[in-house]
């Protein structure tokens, strides 16, 4: 009988050591799903608030640049009264806000027209024109400065962050446009 008791104790403990490892395993296994290296997307949006449509032209040394890649066009395109249009996009490795302007960095200027020949000139980080009615980088009206966008969250996941910064053109803006 004790033979009995030490087999049934025996099989127990093996059973529990089993148990143990299957259950530590289980875990690493599910610790290592929950590791997730993240990734994130930021689109820049022009939003066109007035009631007219606008394009925009952005210009490198005085050029017109037609920047065009699988995300993004930048070709010289109407924009109609209440859309938007991207004109940036940050994104990559690792969960995070990203920025609203990283490839608007690389031009100088930016001209948005309006019917009947009205423009506005803005002037990119860096970019010092000679043209008085001109809106410079600090101005609160510079689509180039990434404190005049208003930031909203599209999607917020564990691993992946979306989001999307507007640039918006206003109505006073075109009444303004020369």
């Amino acid at each position: 009988m004790p033979e009995t008791t030490s087999n049934y104790i025996s099989l127990i403990i093996k059973f529990m050591k089993t148990l143990i490892n299957l259950i530590l395993i289980v875990i690493s296994l599910w610790c290592m799903g929950c590791q997730c290296e993240g990734s994130s997307n930021a689109d820049t949006l022009a939003v066109n608030a007035t009631t007219a449509t606008c394009s925009l032209s952005f210009y490198k040394n005085g050029v017109v640049d037609q920047y065009k890649d699988s995300k993004i066009n930048r070709e010289v395109t109407d924009v109609l009264p209440g859309t938007s249009r991207k004109i940036d996009y940050d994104g990559g490795r690792g969960k995070g806000v990203g920025r609203a302007v990283v490839g608007l960095y690389a031009y100088d200027s930016l001209i948005i027209r309006f019917p009947n020949q009205k423009k506005i000139i803005q002037y990119g980080y860096g970019g010092f024109g000679k043209n008085s009615d001109a809106i410079f980088f600090a101005d609160p009206r510079n689509l180039f400065n990434e404190k005049n966008y208003v930031r909203r969250t599209v999607r917020d996941e564990k691993c992946y962050l979306q989001t999307e910064y507007m640039y918006t053109i206003t109505q006073d803006d075109y009444l303004k446009a020369k």
